[in-house]
């Protein structure tokens, strides 16, 4: 009974461990926008945030003034920025970055700081 105990106990510990017990929080589109706006804009390049809808709904998206003209930018899976294509978006409102954080986070900010 004890090795089977053991045994038990251990193969819960292990499926723990795999598929483990937290929380994944993932960006949505306006950390991201943000992000990638904040990171070219240190390279000296002019930077706006786009907000607009597409298919799934709500949607924004950093651009910046690259080559003469705005270029789309998009964070990719290690946190890089780089210029994308971007289809079935239509823009309706353009931002500084730093307008579209206050507008969008800074009631979080406010919260956090309580």
């Amino acid at each position: 009974m004890k090795g089977g105990m053991i045994k038990t106990t251990t193969l819960i510990l292990t499926a723990l461990l795999l598929v483990g017990c937290g929380h994944a929080f993932y960006p949505k589109c306006r950390h991201k926008a943000v992000l990638a706006g904040i990171t070219v804009a240190e390279y000296g390049y002019p930077v706006r945030i786009v907000s607009g809808t597409t298919k799934d709904g709500r949607h924004a998206q950093a651009q910046a003034f690259i080559d003469s003209r705005w270029q789309w930018l998009r964070v990719g899976d290690r946190w890089e920025v780089y210029t994308t294509g971007m289809d079935n978006f239509m823009p309706d409102q353009t931002w500084t970055v730093n307008d579209y954080y206050e507008s969008r986070f800074s009631d979080i900010v406010d919260r956090m700081s309580e």
